[in-house]
């Protein structure tokens, strides 16, 4: 990698904050799935480290979760497999102090869903399928043509649409749910959402993921108005932009689960 930075290497989180502890360096490029010591230990050392709490450290991830950099309280986030220009980015906006016009910023927009549901069931049995559109538009600094959506994890253009479409076919007996759902997530980018000479990168592919899941609620307590209800998802990608079998095998399954209380509390 070429991007006119000095640069070293680590095998695991233990080499790492050896070769910190030496020579502070302008900013940490951070595997927190590592041998020896992890990139989880590796934050937790040094956060007791003062001389570095300036020092932006940026988590690699093959699971496409930005929140998980935040979770950690890592400064910057680059998703699997590693494109140079990307480095590139958070590298430059990492190390700009807050309050810099190129620095992190908050802003606000409009968002605009319509969809359709279609449901068929007899006797126990049911089928639905939801499909939605979603059209997004945010107040973004000059120059940034995409951002990533929160609430779907996908990577959206700004003044542009996603697709996306939720199957569900299984069993239910009014408290017991027993279904296997098919899910997918694509983003519709034009040329016009990408900057000159930038290529489309993998985060902007079609995603989806198939699986079981399992949604029960308990019989109503007696003299309770509340009735108890668990939720479990287990899927696997079939597509995913992370999930490309080199870093992380696509087998790798996305787990989801709940536990909620509904009912009058009065």
């Amino acid at each position: 990698m070429s991007l006119g930075y000095r640069t070293g290497q680590a095998r695991n989180g233990r080499e790492a904050l050896d070769a910190i502890e030496q020579e502070l360096p302008l900013a940490v490029l951070l595997d927190l799935r590592k041998p020896v010591m992890s990139g989880w230990g590796l934050l937790d050392a040094l956060e007791k480290m003062p001389s570095l709490q300036r020092v932006p450290f940026i988590v690699i991830s093959a699971y496409g979760f930005e929140w998980e950099a935040e979770l950690v309280g890592a400064t910057g986030y680059i998703g699997k497999p590693v494109e140079l220009d990307a480095v590139e980015q958070v590298l430059r906006r990492s190390a700009i102090p807050a309050g810099h016009p190129e620095g992190p910023y908050a802003t606000g927009g409009q968002q605009v869903t319509v969809g359709a549901t279609a449901a068929a069931q007899w006797r126990e049995y049911f089928l639905r399928e939801q499909v939605r559109g979603s059209w997004t538009r945010m107040g973004l600094r000059a120059g940034d043509r995409v951002f990533q959506d929160p609430n779907v994890n996908v990577v959206m253009p700004n003044g542009g649409w996603a697709v996306f479409n939720d199957l569900d076919a299984g069993w239910t007996d009014g408290r017991l749910t027993l279904p296997i759902g098919w899910n997918c997530q694509k983003a519709l980018f034009g040329s016009a959402d990408h900057l000159p000479g930038e290529r489309a990168t993998a985060a902007q592919g079609f995603r989806h993921p198939v699986g079981p899941s399992v949604n029960g609620a308990w019989a109503q307590p007696r003299g309770s108005r509340l009735v108890p209800s668990v939720f479990l998802q287990v899927q696997r990608w079939l597509a995913h932009p992370y999930r490309t079998g080199k870093d992380v095998p696509q087998s790798v399954p996305w787990v989801l689960a709940a536990f909620a209380v509904s009912g009058d509390i009065l």
